[in-house]
């Protein structure tokens, strides 16, 4: 018996918080529970519990190892279809950070509308689950083809089928008719929208027009009123990070708070590497910010896990550009890394790619970060960078900020 690699202790008024990022358990003990746990001088019954929960691994077991195998056999990789769709890649805003600079301006056709979605059709089965993300670009830029698709799926998908679509837009092409086919056409039950600045602020990031901001509130709240989850993304450098902290006031006092997830990301550009050590000290104050206004509290403070470090890795994940060309990923549209295309295509070429590859560096397979960032993103570790998005200083963070809170629900502090 060995306590786990993945392991994450923080102590505070004479209580021990653990967390193991590869199982998500979390345990708040006494100081004396925690020695006991570290000399292993507990009975049977909570050593198992121990065990079970991922804090302690078998002597003779590589939890490495474990994590790996468990990925490449995870049940969801087999029954999960997504696409990432891109109807265009025009888009009528004209943020600073966008990664699709320089990518050519083209649109997806009828045609290809509807071979995009026999493919979908031809590749799934019974019992397995659909999702569609609309793309761009400004994927509403291009309505006839998201119809032309939508219609289709639900004309001819097997039954069966648990299917529904999200979209990642700058919302300023929504109306209440577009919202209508949203709810009744598109299957759609989520929406992403960046706000990077309120009022002028926002304005002159997007590009939208006088007035832009107040009405991209207004359709945020039509699509809440319509049952539509909405994400707030905000993005964030060491640039603009007051400008996001205003955002993140704004939305504290919006009527509809309760109903919306807003995160944070971090932007990507030539003046940051990509990955969290150059913003760390931003990130704390971000996630300080968040958690003393509440979008961020409880088992939300937690560090996300995942089962595998990018959806890429699915074999029946793909990202379709206007042309109908299949990718792994959406950064691939800007190297013209192809595996396909929705009308021309070996059925045995799908799955044989480099994007099933989960080797990675060897500092990352005795990293207790791992089970939480898988190496980092798999387009930049395909091309020789290894990137750590995440820091431990971040993660003991957000770790603290919960067992503080705990501790003074319960009064012992």
């Amino acid at each position: 018996m060995k306590k786990s690699l993945y392991n994450f202790d923080i102590h505070q008024s004479g209580y021990t918080l653990l967390f193991n990022s590869r199982t998500s358990e979390v345990v708040v003990m006494t100081e004396q529970m925690y020695a006991d746990f570290c000399t292993y001088s507990l009975d049977e019954k909570v050593e198992q519990a121990y065990l079970q929960r991922g804090f302690y691994f078998s002597d003779n077991t590589n939890e490495f190892s474990e994590i790996q195998n468990a990925s490449i056999n995870n049940s969801l990789k087999k029954e999960i279809h997504k696409y990432r769709i891109l109807t265009t890649s025009a888009c009528n805003a004209t943020c600073f950070y966008c990664y699709e600079k320089g990518l050519r301006g083209y649109t997806m056709k009828e045609r290809t509308a509807l071979d995009t979605a026999k493919f979908i059709v031809e590749h799934i089965k019974s019992g397995e689950k659909l999702r569609i993300e609309w793309f761009g670009g400004e994927p509403l830029l291009n309505i006839k083809a998201i119809d032309v698709i939508s219609s289709y799926l639900k004309e001819n998908l097997p039954e069966g089928i648990d299917y529904y679509s999200t979209i990642v837009t700058n919302g300023s092409r929504i109306t209440k008719t577009i919202i209508d086919k949203m709810v009744n056409n598109w299957t759609l039950k989520r929406a992403q929208i960046t706000i990077d600045g309120v009022g002028s602020k926002y304005e002159d990031v997007k590009g939208l027009g006088l007035g832009s901001f107040d009405r991209i509130i207004n359709i945020i709240s039509c699509l809440i009123e319509a049952k539509i989850k909405i994400d707030i993304r905000v993005n964030y450098d060491k640039s603009n990070l007051e400008d996001i902290k205003e955002v993140i006031h704004f939305f504290s006092r919006y009527k509809y708070r309760d109903q919306i997830t807003l995160y944070a990301a971090k932007i990507f550009s030539v003046e940051t590497s990509r990955g969290y050590f150059d913003l760390e000290e931003e990130t704390l104050e971000i996630e300080t910010l968040l958690h003393a206004l509440g979008f961020k509290k409880g088992t939300e403070l937690l560090p996300r896990t995942f089962v595998t470090g990018c959806m890429a890795t699915f074999p029946g994940f793909y990202t379709i550009d206007p042309d109908g060309k299949l990718f792994k990923c959406d950064r691939k549209l800007l190297d013209g890394n192809i595996v396909a295309s929705v009308s021309d295509y070996k059925e045995e070429n799908l799955y044989k790619h480099r994007w099933n590859d989960l080797e990675v560096d060897s500092k990352c397979e005795s990293c207790s970060l791992y089970p939480m960032c898988w190496g980092g993103c798999l387009y930049d570790r395909l091309n020789g960078i290894y990137p750590c998005y995440l820091t431990h200083k971040i993660v003991k963070h957000n770790l603290k900020m919960l067992l503080d809170d705990y501790l003074k629900a319960k009064g012992l502090v």
